[in-house]
């Protein structure tokens, strides 16, 4: 949902043009999450997992395939699972989610003209884990 609502902003109402002809919006607020449900097909830039050393190839897009079921595993528990291992799963499903948002923030910049977007912490890991 997450890609989608962005593709759906670079065509949606635009406010003014930026430089290079970027259509700049006021701005928005996204909470992304469900990382574990994203596919290389909507993802909105697979250009930046490439560059940053992921096979995305299809038919499996099998680097895509392991990096959303690792993004998985920074919310889950796991009956068990020692809590050292168990607490370094969560931290590599939380770079997974991070490398996610990373190249999404890179498509706002780029393709939207958003060159202030960035990440905002909005809610303590107390709260949720996302």
């Amino acid at each position: 949902a997450t890609d989608i609502a962005l593709r759906s902003m670079a065509i949606g109402a635009v406010r003014e043009t930026g430089p290079n002809g970027f259509k700049v919006l006021p701005g928005v607020c996204i909470a992304t999450c469900c990382h574990h449900r994203c596919d290389p097909v909507s993802y909105v830039n697979v250009e930046f997992l490439k560059r940053h050393g992921l096979s995305m190839e299809p038919p499996g897009y099998d680097d895509f395939a392991y990096l959303k079921s690792l993004a998985g595993c920074a919310v889950g528990g796991r009956s068990g699972v020692s809590t050292e291992r168990l607490r370094e799963t969560r931290r590599y499903g939380l770079m997974a989610k991070r490398l996610l948002d990373l190249g999404r923030v890179s498509w706002m910049r780029t393709e939207l003209g958003m060159q202030d977007a960035s990440f905002a912490h909005y809610v303590d890991k107390t709260v949720t884990p996302e």
